[in-house]
């Protein structure tokens, strides 16, 4: 049980972390919206409420995030399907939320968006396809395009191998990683297998 008390999304010891290690929803929601002492002293909050109305929010975006896999994975939900595509589809979001909305997370489990990370930039390359030969107006493919590259600057050329251990400290200060796992929610919402195989994909 101990193990359950650690990642439960309601345990009170993990609604609020201000450590350099966890990265999660919890990590990085109420450290923007409420005054926190972290390992740095650079300021993180926007706004200054207060803890519970912090934590309140979060929860919400929490419950967002879990609400939009009616979206992901239509209705009824689980349905049995031939396309191995949708399936892939489903997994990624799926995935993508363990390492968001469960507490006290750490680095490895954002190993979780593989799956995430292999779709887009399958879909990023079939939609490039499409485009050179098609010709479909190409908006919604440089936002894409920006998702995708700006999620991986955050989650992996900040690591501190690459900028050394101060700068590595900043990021993970300032959650980049979770804010680069976010960014691929959009990412995911605008290349669902529809778009891909209907070419649909056009602004």
């Amino acid at each position: 049980m101990a193990w359950f008390e650690t990642i439960n999304p309601v345990n009170s010891e993990h609604l609020l972390e201000t450590d350099l290690g966890p990265h999660s929803l919890t990590a990085w929601i109420p450290v923007l919206l409420t005054d926190t002492e972290g390992v740095l002293e650079a300021q993180r909050n926007m706004v200054n409420l207060d803890r519970d109305r912090a934590i309140l929010i979060m929860n919400l975006i929490r419950l967002a995030l879990v609400g939009l896999t009616l979206y992901v994975l239509k209705w009824p939900p689980f349905k049995r399907t031939i396309l191995l595509e949708q399936s892939l589809y489903e997994i990624s979001y799926l995935f993508l939320l363990i390492p968001l909305i469960f507490p006290h997370q750490q680095k490895y489990a954002f190993f979780c968006l593989l799956p995430a990370w292999f779709y887009l930039t399958n879909s990023w390359y079939s939609l490039y396809l499409k485009g050179k030969d098609e010709g479909y107006s190409k908006l919604r493919f440089i936002f894409l395009t920006g998702l995708i590259c700006t999620s991986f600057l955050l989650m992996t050329l900040t690591t501190d191998g690459l900028i050394g251990r101060d700068l590595n400290e900043i990021t993970q200060h300032h959650k980049l990683i979770t804010i680069g796992a976010c960014l691929l929610i959009p990412a995911l919402i605008i290349t669902t297998p529809k778009y891909r195989n209907e070419n649909e994909f056009e602004a």
